[in-house]
């Protein structure tokens, strides 16, 4: 049986967090806006329509929110690497993109949206 690539994605998933080097950043949260893309190997086509031939987007929602909810980010860049490294941990998996977005940057809306954008690779 051969192998299938595929890929998941969550796009534009707002959640508030605690990021920031500066004072005021860590005594408030603030938005951030998250989207991942996750490759993975699968033997199966989807037609068999069986959640255990994919990964389930709950559990992907919910390294997301414990990984926000663990601990207050100097670096939007650090929080982006855990999100990383708990998705990479998913049997199958075998790249992830995160983007997280801050969309106040300097606390003000109007100073654009500042970003990073990652991409981890399992070796072949």
């Amino acid at each position: 049986m051969s192998s299938t690539y595929n890929e998941i994605f969550i796009k534009g998933f707002e959640q508030q967090a605690s990021v920031g080097i500066y004072d005021h950043e860590k005594k408030a949260t603030q938005k951030v806006i998250l989207s991942l893309c996750i490759g993975y190997m699968n033997a199966r086509r989807f037609d068999q329509d069986d959640i255990k031939n994919t990964i389930n987007y709950e559990s992907i929602i919910q390294i997301i929110k414990n990984a926000i909810a663990e601990r207050h980010y100097n670096l939007i860049e650090t929080l982006a690497e855990t999100i990383a490294d708990h998705v990479m941990g998913i049997n199958g998996t075998s790249s992830v993109m995160v983007e997280i977005k801050k969309p106040s940057v300097m606390g003000h809306e109007k100073e654009g949206i500042l970003g990073i954008r990652i991409k981890r690779t399992k070796p072949q």
